[in-house]
């Protein structure tokens, strides 16, 4: 497996400026396909919500009623024409009307937690030995996720696998259950793919808009992640991507480009070469 450095000298150049000050940096991170592998087997790994769909213990009909909202909304997720306003107000009734189909089958917090203990759901290799890095220099991390169950599922998966939370912040929709373990509510505002971007972090007091000290590491596996710092103001943005090496548009977003199976081993590498 081979690294890719479509702009290895520009990425190495701008990691020996900024590493001299590891303190000042942030890291704003995707979750599913990104700290999760996007491949196992050779097999696409969905996002967590589409692999809690597919466990046993789910209602065929709320699978059922899951895909319909799927053809119906993400027409109009992929639909580059419409305002950013149109799209956050039919991606917000998407996951409103998903949150009702897990509430009208009585999907529950324990199977929401065996969906992370599928097979599919694996952290990509050297993502802890990433996180103790960052952890060991104070570099605050941001997970960054809209996949719908996130921070319950995230928190979870990153506990399970012994990696250390002090200094890691999860922005993700946080689910309520009732006394029977029952899907009740989720916490506003809800996150989804429309609000992924460096306002709803700022709004949501996760960081400060003036960052001019600060360099962010922003790490995702599709060109939509680049958002996650949008309307921030840091020094510097180094953008790692995880996808196709020969994709024009990845190479010319992403500052540094890994193939899609690819470990985090190459990026705390870079960050510690100095």
């Amino acid at each position: 497996m081979g690294v890719r450095f479509p702009l290895g000298a520009q990425m190495h150049h701008n990691m020996s400026n900024n590493i001299k000050n590891k303190h000042s940096k942030i890291v704003i991170t995707d979750f599913d396909g990104t700290l999760s592998e996007k491949l196992v087997n050779g097999q696409k790994v969905p996002g967590l919500i589409s692999v809690l769909m597919s466990e046993p213990g789910i209602d065929k009909n709320c699978l059922v009623e899951y895909e319909e909202l799927f053809n119906k909304y993400h027409p109009y997720e992929q639909d580059i024409n419409l305002t950013l306003d149109q799209k956050q107000g039919f991606m917000l009734k998407w996951w409103v009307e998903v949150y009702s189909v897990l509430k009208k089958y009585k999907v529950t917090e324990k199977m929401i937690m065996a969906s992370c203990d599928s097979p599919l759901v694996q952290l990509r290799s050297g993502v802890k030995q990433f996180f103790d890095y960052c952890n060991n220099l104070c570099i605050p991390i941001i997970i960054f996720s809209a996949n719908g169950i996130g921070y319950n599922t995230i928190e979870y998966i990153l506990k399970k696998n012994d990696i250390s939370l002090t200094n890691v912040r999860i922005c993700a929709n946080i689910l309520h259950f009732d006394a029977n373990g029952q899907y009740a509510s989720t916490k506003l505002p809800i996150i989804h793919s429309a609000n992924k971007i460096g306002e709803t972090l700022i709004k949501n007091d996760f960081v400060a808009p003036d960052q001019d000290q600060t360099d962010c590491v922003l790490i995702g596996d599709n060109i939509d992640d680049l958002k996650m710092s949008e309307g921030i103001n840091f020094n510097n943005v180094i953008r790692v991507g995880f996808g196709d090496h020969a994709s024009v548009e990845f190479t010319q977003n992403f500052d540094y480009v890994l193939p899609i199976d690819a470990g985090f081993e190459e990026i705390t590498g870079k960050l510690n070469s100095q």
